[in-house]
């Protein structure tokens, strides 16, 4: 079965309150936070073991889970000239 999720860039401005409460209301069972934004749901990637313990534990507690985190780290991509090379052929 598929199981639906979400990510904070959805809803920037809701809380993690609101995020549960709204991932309840609409059925989704997966939570992507978009890190390094500044979205209030509050989740990001210097969060120390003991805040990501407490975010686990509230989504836990309803059901829910973090699917994944977004970021803005590139893992592989192509140099610039060889974009403006293939644009030109």
């Amino acid at each position: 079965m598929i199981k639906l999720a979400t990510m904070s860039s959805v809803c920037p401005d809701w809380t993690l309150n609101d995020v549960v409460t709204g991932m309840k209301r609409h059925g989704y069972q997966g939570f992507e936070p978009r890190v390094e934004w500044g979205h209030a749901s509050g989740i990001e990637v210097g969060h120390s073991g003991a805040q990501r313990k407490e975010v686990r534990a509230q989504m836990e507690g309803e059901g829910l889970a973090i699917c994944c985190m977004a970021t803005g780290a590139r893992m592989a991509a192509p140099m610039w000239t060889s974009v403006q090379n293939t644009w030109r052929t």
